[in-house]
C-alpha cells in the first residue's frame, strides 16, 4: 500500500502546479489541492490507496467523487483510452475519463473534462521532461533524433555520419555520441 506522506511528497507539487495552471489562481488551486488531499487522508487509511494516487486526486481536487476501489476501474479506461490511435494521441485519453467519471460517477461533463486536461498535463509533464534531460544529458538534439528517426524509417542501421550530423561531421567514429539503453 502506498503511503499517504510518500504521495505527499511526491505528488502535491504536481497536482498544484497543474491546477495553477488550469485554473490560474494560486489560492484556488491550492484550496483544491489541500482538499483532495485531505479527503485522502480520511478515506485512504480506511479503504486502501487507489490505482493512480495523482489521478486520483486530480479528479477529487475538481468535486469528483470516485471511490477509492473505483480508481481501478478509470484506470481501466485510461489504458483503453491511450491504445486508442488518434491523430497525435490528442483525445482519446481525455474521452476515455470523461465517459468514465460521467458514466460511471455521474460527475457533471464540465468537470470531467477539466480534470481529463490537468491529469494529462501532470502525466505528459512527469516523463516528457526527463526525457529531455536525458537527452540533453547524452548531446542529443531534436535534429538528431530526426536524422535517425529518417533512418529508422528505411529499416538500416545509421552510418556514422548520419549519427553525428552535421555539427560533428569528420570526426572521428570515437567521438560519436551513440545512444545505447545504459545512456552513456
Amino acid at each position: 500500500m502506498v503511503a499517504l506522506d510518500q504521495v505527499f511528497r511526491d505528488e502535491w507539487g504536481r497536482v498544484l502546479a497543474a491546477l495553477i495552471g488550469f485554473l490560474g489562481d494560486f489560492d484556488l488551486a491550492e484550496e483544491a489541492t489541500q482538499d483532495a488531499f485531505a479527503i485522502a487522508a480520511d478515506r485512504w487509511p480506511r479503504d486502501g490507496a487507489p490505482a493512480s494516487p495523482r489521478a486520483w486526486l486530480v479528479t477529487t481536487a475538481f468535486g469528483i467523487a470516485i471511490p477509492v476501489a473505483a480508481s481501478f476501474l478509470i484506470q481501466a479506461m485510461l489504458v483503453i483510452g491511450v491504445a486508442v490511435p488518434t491523430p497525435g494521441a490528442v483525445g482519446s485519453f481525455h474521452e476515455a475519463y470523461r465517459i468514465a467519471v460521467t458514466t460511471f460517477f455521474h460527475a457533471p461533463n464540465n468537470a470531467a473534462v477539466s480534470a481529463a486536461l490537468v491529469l494529462h498535463a501532470v502525466s505528459f509533464l512527469t516523463s516528457i521532461v526527463p526525457g529531455v534531460i536525458v537527452m540533453a544529458y547524452d548531446g542529443m538534439s531534436v535534429a538528431g533524433l530526426g536524422r535517425l528517426a529518417g533512418v529508422a524509417r528505411e529499416g538500416r542501421p545509421a552510418s556514422p555520419d548520419e549519427v553525428r550530423g552535421e555539427e560533428t561531421a569528420g570526426a572521428s567514429a570515437d567521438e560519436v555520441p551513440v545512444l545505447r539503453p545504459s545512456g552513456r
